[in-house]
């Protein structure tokens, strides 16, 4: 196929149309990047201080500040076991990494049976003894602010004593007893009460 003067020339203006097209193209790209680039170093800006509306941007969540004071929690009898095996399974495994050695404490906390289980069950109660008394004394504690409570805690009013179990067991015999009375007449026998 032989191109004629005229195809060539038109040929020539098409490609440089699409040349000048690229050229506007590629500079409109640049541009844009530079634009975010500038973008992204004034919003960096603006989280250290500026005010820029807040509608785009989620409000974080402020963390809770840990009571130093607190107790610790209890662990859990696969926790006392998993502390007791972990460092013979790392030296067993020593490539593993945490994940994969924390799967097998898993499978092998399973494969025990309910006898070879029952000293971490027991630790495991001890544990929660403690934590239990400890959480006790901490929290009547609480109105108190000791030297090492953190300022910016304020002092929360103690806790009501608990009534005893025995002596609300007897507060609610009591009250049955007086309902039951209630009900019956002066000669010993219950009324009966009939809706007409």
């Amino acid at each position: 196929m032989v191109l004629q003067n005229t195809d060539r020339s038109r040929i020539d203006q098409v490609i440089q149309n699409l040349t000048k097209n690229l050229k506007d193209f590629s500079e409109i790209l640049l541009n844009s990047n530079e634009l975010a680039g500038s973008e992204a170093s004034s919003s960096n800006a603006a989280s250290k201080g500026s005010a820029t509306p807040a509608s785009t941007e989620k409000p974080k969540k402020k963390k809770v500040e840990k009571d130093p004071n607190a107790p610790k929690r209890n662990l859990s009898s696969y926790m006392l076991y998993s502390q007791s095996v972990r460092p013979d399974v790392v030296k067993q495994n020593p490539t593993v990494r945490p994940v994969d050695i924390a799967k097998i404490i898993g499978e092998k906390w399973n494969a025990l049976s309910d006898k070879e289980k029952q000293p971490f069950i027991k630790a495991a109660e001890k544990e929660k003894a403690r934590y239990d008394k400890e959480t006790k004394t901490y929290k009547a504690t609480l109105g108190e602010p000791t030297e090492s409570t953190p300022t910016k805690r304020k002092a929360e009013q103690p806790l009501p004593e608990p009534v005893p179990e025995k002596a609300e067991k007897a507060e609610k015999r009591e009250k049955k007893k007086s309902k039951k009375s209630s009900h019956e007449s002066s000669d010993g026998k219950k009324k009966s009460h009939k809706k007409k």
